[in-house]
């Protein structure tokens, strides 16, 4: 299976040889390479995320008692950076501690407990679309990494200046500084 993303408006199409074409355009040559000889088992598939978004319930002043939220209506995440399934996974976690306590779970201290949870991906997969200047939302220092632009660690890319740069499904066309 090969996921191709794009980024603003620059998306694969779903058409089998402009989805090959969208592969040949991308900074490493790998992918194109396997897939222009691999035999599709189907026409390719578009999906469009169209922003992730956090809902500050930690935040409130109040919250009704016998009512949590969880999952996507906390957080929804850009699915590119495959950080959702994992942080609701620890949420329900978290829930489990909150019921092991045997007591019914208080809202201030859940979303307390939740945000903690939620923050570290948060900013890394926030940070990773806000290092695109046509990405709108609030940059502060904590959404500035990961990003793709570290001195030294990108091949010159292949696309025009003025668009961003393609990647494949992996955030692997970055490079952490420490393997640079």
């Amino acid at each position: 299976m090969l996921t191709l993303a794009g980024i603003l408006d620059d998306h694969p199409p779903t058409d089998p040889d402009g989805f090959l074409a969208f592969a040949r355009s991308l900074r490493f040559p790998d992918i194109y390479q396997a897939v222009r000889v691999a035999e599709p088992l189907d026409d390719p598939v578009g999906f469009r995320f169209p922003a992730s978004v956090r809902h500050r319930y930690e935040r409130l002043p109040r919250f009704p008692d016998g009512f949590l939220v969880t999952g996507d209506a906390v957080c929804s995440f850009n699915p590119i950076y495959g950080q959702g399934m994992t942080v609701a996974a620890l949420e329900a976690l978290t829930l489990r501690r909150h019921l092991e306590r045997g007591i019914e779970p208080r809202p201030r201290r859940w979303f307390r407990d939740l945000a903690r949870v939620v923050d570290v991906p948060w900013d890394m997969s926030a940070g990773g679309d806000l290092a695109f200047p046509g990405v709108q939302g609030r940059r502060t220092p904590r959404s500035g990494w990961p990003t793709p632009t570290w001195p030294g660690c990108m091949p010159p890319p292949r696309a025009t200046p003025a668009s961003p740069p393609r990647s494949s499904a992996s955030p692997g066309w970055w490079r952490h500084p420490s393997r640079c």
